[in-house]
This record gives C-alpha cells, structure tokens and sequence, in this order.
C-alpha cells in the first residue's frame, strides 16, 4: 500500500510519498519538521490597523482645519482703515467730532481745501461725506447719521450742501453709501467700500496741503 501526503501554501508545494517497505514514523517525522521550519508566503495583516486609521483621519483633520482657516483668511481680506494714518496728520485735514452715548454732539467735518476730493462739486460732495462718515464710523463706532446732520457737516467742510442729492448722478454714490428714508428721518450710512476709499481720500488730503 502506497500513502502520499501534499502540503501547498501559495506557489509552495511539497508532497511525501512511502510504501509499505517504508518506515511510516520516519516519513511522519519528516512532514513535521518541514512544517515546524516553514514560514508562510503570504503577508501578514496589520496587526494594528485602527492605530493607521487614526493616524490617517487626524492628518486628514488637520488638512481641513488648515484649508479652511487659509480660505477665511482670503475671504476676509485686509481692508484699508483711517487708523493707519497718525492720528497728527489726520488733524491737520479734519475734525474728528465727539459722540455722547451714541448721540453726535460734533460732527466731523474737512477743514483743508477739498480740490482734491473730486474734479466737480457733485464728486467732491460724495468724497467728503465718505470720509465723514468713516470718521465716525472708525473712530466712534458710528456708521450712519441723519442727512440733515451729514449736509450741515458738508456745508462746514465748505461745500454748497443743497446740491447733495446729485450725487446719485454718480455710479460711485450707491457703492460707497447707503441712504435710507426721507425728510427729517432720512439716514446715510457707510459702506465697506466707502470705508476703504476714505484712507486713500485723505492721502489725497494731507499731500495737498
């Protein structure tokens, strides 16, 4: 009687054949000293693949965060502000005003030349009232004013302030300002974009002087 015995692992194979002149417990002993020395073909899973899991989703976390801080850094920007200027030179070109318990006590007005706010009266009339009402807003936390209350305020920064409403001629007028109501209730407030042109209005201001 012949007794064959086959071990496959992978591309391994190895078979053990003896007859009955054979001796079986030599053959045995053989087949269990090729398998105690084997080593197997075929790789090991990770041992720890909730640690690489881990690893994996907290650098992927990380990405994100840093992605999104990068993308509201862009998407807020950084804006021009009057407070740039030194607060001596900015008071060689205007009054900066007084606010009581949020109520305008004084109003800021220009005190240099306005020439160099515009080429026409209607321009330098929208200019002026941009930088009036960045002063209050950047430096008393003010952004808007009753449009009888910024027109005086013009006329003091020597402008004719009956001819304010031709500023909505001017494209620039609805970019910079936000007027609402009418009559005595009639409000102007400054726009962001109002805000960024203002620093460069008095720049303007100071070289002119």
């Amino acid at each position: 009687m012949e007794i064959s015995i086959s071990f496959k692992d992978g591309p391994i194979e190895a078979e053990i054949t003896a007859d009955e002149t054979d001796d079986y417990e030599e053959v045995l002993e053989a087949l269990s000293e090729f398998v105690d020395g084997y080593s197997p073909t075929v790789s090991q899973p990770d041992e720890n693949p909730t640690q690489n899991e881990t690893t994996t989703t907290e650098n992927t976390e990380e990405n994100d965060s840093t992605s999104e801080v990068e993308t509201q850094n862009e998407s807020n920007g950084d804006f021009s502000t009057l407070q740039e200027i030194p607060e001596s030179k900015l008071q060689r070109v205007m009054k900066t005003g007084r606010v009581d318990n949020g109520d305008i006590s004084e109003h800021p007005y220009v005190i240099a030349t306005t020439d160099s706010l515009g080429d026409t009266e209607t321009e330098r009339l929208l200019h002026t009232s941009v930088l009036i009402l960045s002063v209050l807003d950047e430096f008393h936390d003010t952004d808007r004013m009753k449009t009888t209350e910024l027109k005086q305020a013009l006329a003091d920064s020597g402008l004719n302030d009956d001819n304010f409403g031709n500023i909505d001629k001017l494209d620039e007028a609805e970019v910079y300002l936000n007027r609402r109501g009418r009559g005595s209730t009639a409000t102007t407030e400054i726009r962001r974009p109002g805000k960024d042109k203002a620093k460069e209005l008095v720049t303007n201001l100071i070289e002119d002087i």
